[in-house]
């Protein structure tokens, strides 16, 4: 059968490296292949992870969106060569900021395309700067006065209200000048929370209530959403801070940067979940997209589609500037395996998922109908634990299940 004899020793081995916690699952074919915790959950650490200790996704929330937003074009409601203008009038006439500063008309549309992959033209700064307009209005430190000039108007004015929705957000970054010309760069961004939007616009529905109805309660992920309840406070896990000198860890309060206001989903970083919770949407995409309990989620040439790359060239080497990204493209939700000559990488081409900023990773594989999710909770040095951890843990897997 499989021998994770040294994926087991190497997840036992992180704590002695900094890593304060961590839970990985594997999934093939809906089955349980391998769990292992380490570290504790609790501050007075008593409690071994176990899978359903709760965890910011941060930007393994965009694997859920692009999701959701993939089952809206497996049904024909949504393309992928739809402008943006076609569901948010707002888009219509953007302009963009060139290099030397000079605003100028948008020559191309931006495209639902340019939303999964992209190429925008954004950048993070908008909900950066929302959420130091919404804490200047609402009890903050800094004076409200101080923000003209350093934030577009439009963030201003949405920070004094009370609740920040994702509609309202995304009206908001229309009057921001783009970075670039759409479809012609890469820029990690907030294009997945104005694809939220867009999400809302096509299904009549809240980010929230969409995700809830179609893949949530189907898919029985009870612990995922984007509040965590009062009720459920207990089981969030602690986080850690990673001290990179002495690959040490010191806890710290976990908490999600992105939920910037009540009312605000960010389909771009978020949603919180579990392991236990988060491996039944990877599970479901990796076996052709139907879940154990045959909920059909998607068409298996819909997932297929997540797997292709759709960067272009020029785009492609701005995703490649970054020394784990090389012989990986981006598909319509993250990471696309394009070169395993490049890469050197253990999985095959068309594995995909994404990473989140507290060190979370997915892989799906739906060649071999392979799955995982790793979570944990540790800020700091991350460019350690993306190129190193998560890429050793995949290569760790398929050692393990091809032995």
């Amino acid at each position: 059968m499989y021998d994770f004899s040294e994926l087991e020793k190497y997840i036992d081995s992180l704590e002695n490296i900094g890593v304060g916690m961590a839970d990985l699952k594997v999934m093939i074919d809906h089955e349980e292949v391998f769990h292992r915790g380490v570290g504790y959950s609790d501050a007075a650490q008593t409690k071994i992870m176990d899978g359903d200790d709760i965890m910011w996704l941060f930007s393994t929330s965009k694997v859920i969106t692009c999701t959701a937003a993939m089952r809206l074009v497996d049904r024909g409601e949504l393309s992928p060569d739809d402008t943006l203008d076609k569901y948010l009038p707002e888009y219509a006439e953007m302009t963009v900021r060139d290099a030397d500063g000079t605003v100028r008309p948008a020559q191309r549309k931006i495209t639902i395309r340019d939303l999964f992959a992209m190429t925008a033209g954004f950048n993070y700064d908008p909900l950066h700067q929302l959420r130091r307009s919404y804490a200047a209005y609402h009890g903050g430190t800094e004076d409200p006065e101080s923000l003209k000039g350093k934030i577009p108007g439009s963030l201003i004015e949405l920070g004094k209200s009370d609740e920040i929705t994702v509609r309202n957000f995304a009206r908001a970054v229309a009057d921001i000048p783009l970075h670039f010309e759409p479809s012609t760069h890469y820029a990690y961004s907030i294009c997945h929370d104005i694809l939220g939007a867009v999400i809302e616009v096509v299904s009549g529905m809240s980010l929230g209530e969409y995700m809830k109805k179609y893949i949530f309660d189907p898919l029985g992920m009870n612990d995922t959403g984007f509040v965590l309840p009062e009720e459920k406070k207990h089981r969030l896990a602690v986080g850690y801070e990673y001290v990179n000198v002495t690959n040490t860890s010191r806890l710290v309060d976990q908490g999600c940067e992105y939920s910037t206001a009540p009312g605000f989903e960010s389909g771009g970083a978020g949603i919180c979940s579990t392991v236990n919770d988060y491996v039944k949407l990877v599970d479901t995409l990796a076996c052709g997209g139907t879940s154990k309990d045959g909920y059909f989620l998607m068409k298996p040439e819909t997932v297929a589609m997540m797997g292709v790359n759709q960067l272009t060239q020029s785009a492609l080497a701005d995703f490649c500037a970054e020394p784990r990204k090389y012989g990986y493209g981006w598909g319509y939700c993250g990471r696309v395996h394009i070169r395993p000559e490049v890469s050197l990488a253990l999985s095959p081409a068309g594995e995909f998922g994404w990473d989140g900023a507290a060190a979370t990773y997915c892989l799906v594989d739906s060649e071999n109908k392979l799955s995982l999710f790793f979570g944990t909770y540790v800020r700091g040095q991350n460019q350690y634990m993306y190129n190193r951890v998560h890429t050793h843990i995949r290569d760790l897997v398929y050692k393990s299940v091809n032995k």
